[in-house]
């Protein structure tokens, strides 16, 4: 069993800086990840009601959109940047 999660990565130009993830379906099975317009969509199968655990069988296209910085995330790593700096 993998564990899928979608990351949202952003380019402070000079590394990339993790801001948020999202877990995916435990189960799902991913056909393709694209980016459009600033949202992430990710078409995939996921178990519905009256599946076994031998797989997936309801499609779905799910799209993610990143809404900005946890305030709280942000805090905590504008805190780490003062210490490191």
């Amino acid at each position: 069993m993998d564990l899928y999660e979608l990351a949202f990565l952003i380019n402070d130009g000079t590394k990339l800086i993790h801001k948020e993830s999202l877990s995916l379906d435990v189960w799902a099975e991913v056909n393709s990840v694209t980016e459009k317009d600033g949202t992430v969509i990710v078409d995939m199968y996921v178990h519905q009601e009256g599946d076994c655990n031998a797989g997936p069988t309801k499609r779905v296209r799910n799209v993610y959109e990143y809404t900005g910085p946890d305030p709280e995330l942000e805090k905590i790593y504008q805190q780490t940047l003062l210490k490191a700096g």
